[in-house]
């Protein structure tokens, strides 16, 4: 057990007493175990460089008879797949042991299908399968297998969560099989908890996209944007998922949504996103999708400046807008905010970038 742990360089990662703490894990001292425990909880949930060099260790002990608090374990191991995730989804790039670390967290998937049933580690077990898509056509029908089951609620819903966040990052799904699913994590928009209800909404969007159910999103941002919401996080993920609805819908639910929007940061990448959907059809040749943007605060003026990998000059202006053009336009006209900040969005879209020349685009 724990072989070749003395062989890793922990003191040069920060973590010289590792070793002394796996093999705490995987003693019988429940002491001992609780303060290693709070220990690691304390640091690898934010990844730390030694985090791919653990996690292989970590796996090892579930698959030991004698070890006790598998289930500590397995809830780690959830926390720093969750981590990766949420890091890659806000990050993009990311360096590369982050990307080792969640490598290593899936070698052990064959392990975590083994504690489905137990009463104290089936949830974490649960959740951390849902972060390889790739092998989904395994996972699915375990998870299904549990749901027929009826364990008890808890795990039933967060099996069902589970699976629509695998199916809804796979591409390889017929239409059956979306209605099927479509169906099954329906379920879940009745659920109690706030963050499964979020979560069942995005899976849907994503899954059935402009077949959603009607008003699925209202639902969505409504949770997300009211006080006190449990799943205000979720604002940053909005514009991507909405935009899935198609374009009338998409710009229908982000033109409820803006409005109730008091970030600044947030409602220009919604703006950026409306612009996207309404001029993104060939009328407009736009760089929006190559374009990366930083902000700068200089005397107290807060500024955006894009950048992108094209020729600005090659911006072609028409005098004739779409209806759907023209509501964006005139509904971002409307808002004070944009005009107190100094930008070039509109120039990314071969816009003109003064409220009367914007009118006058409008009125034609």
């Amino acid at each position: 057990m724990l072989e070749g742990v003395e062989k890793i360089d922990w003191e040069n990662y920060g973590f010289p007493n590792m070793p002394q703490m796996l093999h705490q894990i995987a003693s019988q001292d429940a002491d001992a175990r609780s303060e290693t425990f709070n220990k690691l909880y304390d640091s690898l949930p934010q990844l730390p460089e030694v985090s791919p060099h653990v996690v292989p260790f970590l796996i090892e002990l579930l698959t030991v008879e004698s070890v006790e608090d598998k289930a500590v374990i397995l809830s780690l191991l959830m926390q720093m797949a969750s981590e990766v995730a949420v890091t890659v989804e806000q990050r993009g790039n990311v360096v590369a042991f982050i990307l080792d670390t969640m490598q290593e967290i899936s070698r052990g998937v064959d392990v975590y299908l083994k504690f489905l049933r137990d009463a104290d580690a089936a949830e974490s077990a649960i959740q951390i399968l849902s972060y390889f898509p790739s092998r989904f056509r395994e996972i699915v029908p375990t998870l299904e297998a549990i749901i027929e089951e009826n364990i008890s609620t808890e795990v039933t819903t967060i099996a069902i969560s589970s699976i629509a966040r695998l199916v809804t990052e796979s591409d390889a799904l017929s239409d059956e099989e979306r209605r099927k699913y479509q169906t099954l994590i329906t379920s879940n928009l009745l659920a109690p908890d706030e963050v499964t209800r979020a979560d069942a909404a995005i899976a849907l969007i994503k899954l059935m996209q402009a077949d959603a159910p009607p008003n699925v999103e209202v639902a969505l941002i409504d949770m997300v944007v009211k006080p006190n919401s449990n799943v205000r996080s979720y604002l940053a993920k909005l514009p991507s998922v909405l935009a899935k609805l198609g374009v009338e819908r998409a710009i229908n639910s982000m033109l409820y949504l803006m409005p109730q929007v008091d970030d600044i940061r947030m409602f220009f990448c919604l703006a950026q996103s409306l612009l996207d959907l309404a001029f993104n059809d060939g009328i407009f040749r736009h760089y929006s999708i190559t374009t990366r943007y930083h902000w700068v605060r200089t005397y107290q003026l807060l500024e955006i400046y894009f950048t992108n990998d094209k020729d600005d000059d090659q911006l072609e202006i028409r005098r004739k807008i779409t209806d759907i053009q023209r509501r964006v336009l005139t509904w971002l006209l409307s808002v004070k905010m944009i005009w107190n900040i100094q930008t070039n969005l509109w120039a990314l879209y071969g816009l003109p970038d003064s409220i009367d020349a914007l009118q006058r685009l409008v009125a034609t």
